[in-house]
């Protein structure tokens, strides 16, 4: 009887969509927001402008999506004001595919670079120091559709597409000259497989015959490097 009612449930979830306004201030370019958000868009869902209220109005399938465009609109927009509404789909939805990524980084090693005086003299003395510092973030991901990534200061563009009934394929890019080139590397993994995205980095910037250094932070007496691993799960 449980997995009677849990079906059920499921069901009328799909049937009901939600629909979110976002609003901006009149110097704002609807158009071009229009432009750089519908890409991300899922089958079945859209967007729309609201010239009166100046408004972009949105038709996604939860939360969750909503979450992930209003992360792409807040890296080069500032929203005035929202609202939120439910509306009813139709009897037969589309039903895409969405992939939720998880990503662990973990702290590798630092670097410290410490001066020492040493009578009228300046010495520096490099210590190595295991890392210890890790996080965790999450992802939803519409199947094909790019989500932004940063890692080590950089933007990176990650894919997922299912491959089969049980296989996912994880394809990684980052854009260069404006946009005009892309260079990419891709990975065929299962659901809970641990995948080393930090590899997959630098495998991109080998191929973009660069260095990866790491971003340096002064502390006063001491400079520290730090360098991070980066492992991403399908769950």
């Amino acid at each position: 009887m449980k997995k009677v009612t849990l079906l059920l449930i499921t069901i009328l979830s799909l049937n009901v969509s939600a629909f979110y306004g976002r609003c901006f201030d009149r110097h704002t370019s609807l158009e071009n927001i229009k432009k750089e958000i519908s890409p991300f868009l899922l089958e079945g869902e859209s967007l729309s402008i609201n010239q009166t209220e100046y408004c972009v109005e949105f038709e996604v399938g939860s939360d969750d999506r909503m979450t992930l465009i209003d992360g792409l609109i807040s890296t080069k927009y500032r929203v005035k004001s929202s609202y939120r509404s439910q509306k009813e789909a139709s009897l037969a939805p589309a039903v895409s595919q969405n992939c939720r990524i998880e990503i662990q980084r973990t702290e590798k090693e630092r670097k410290v670079i410490k001066k020492v005086q040493v009578g009228s003299k300046t010495r520096l003395i490099e210590e190595t120091v295991q890392g210890s510092g890790k996080s965790t973030s999450q992802m939803l991901l519409g199947e094909g559709r790019p989500g932004l990534l940063k890692m080590d200061g950089d933007d990176y563009y990650l894919k997922c597409e299912k491959r089969g009934s049980q296989s996912y394929e994880i394809t990684l890019s980052i854009e260069k000259n404006y946009g005009r080139d892309s260079l990419s590397t891709a990975i065929t993994v299962q659901k809970n497989d641990p995948v080393d995205i930090g590899s997959m980095k630098d495998e991109i910037n080998k191929k973009d015959k660069k260095i990866g250094i790491p971003v340096g932070v002064s502390y006063g007496s001491e400079k520290s490097n730090v360098t991070y691993n980066y492992i991403l799960y399908i769950r």
